[in-house]
């Protein structure tokens, strides 16, 4: 998402001084939020996970409608900022994460183990949980509601091998 949001500055499609609302107008409670803000994670919000028994879209609805919890602050990691940047991104270079990241990022470099969607054999366990083993699918529980529904989000779900790591 950082290297997205770094090419699209370098094209001149985004600066770090653009308020988060003239990308994502139905933002609620944006409090003047700049693409900086969401990259330092100095804005905060609702707890993503605590949404993970809902569709991806109540999800995305939820977060929206109560935005940020306050004014930029202090760096403090929650993943909202990245899943409001996932959205940025994804307006400015008019396609999804998975082929923004294919297309600039994974494809040039050749990285053909690096995807948003792994198949369940090509990867290792992400996590066991109530006995069920989960592979392919995000550890982190609101970006596994939308892995599930095939939708990328800016916060999770990337899943690489060290050859590829090792590329980039």
């Amino acid at each position: 998402l950082a290297v997205l949001t770094a090419l699209f500055v370098a094209e001149g499609k985004l600066a770090l001084t653009d308020q988060v609302k003239t990308c994502v107008p139905e933002l609620q409670n944006d409090f003047d939020a700049t693409i900086e803000d969401l990259l330092r994670y100095r804005v905060q919000g609702v707890r993503m996970s605590s949404l993970r028994f809902q569709t991806f879209e109540e999800i995305r609805t939820h977060a929206l409608e109560r935005g940020f919890s306050g004014p930029p602050a202090e760096s403090l990691y929650t993943n909202l900022p990245a899943f409001v940047l996932g959205i940025v991104i994804e307006r400015v270079g008019g396609a999804s994460l998975a082929t923004l990241a294919h297309r600039d990022i994974f494809d040039p470099l050749e990285m053909s183990e690096t995807t948003f969607f792994p198949a369940a054999d090509r990867c290792a366990p992400t996590e066991i949980v109530g006995g069920e083993t989960i592979l392919g699918i995000p550890h982190d529980e609101s970006a596994r509601v939308f892995a599930r529904a095939r939708r990328t989000v800016g916060h999770a779900g990337l899943f690489s091998s060290a050859k590829d790591l090792l590329t980039f």
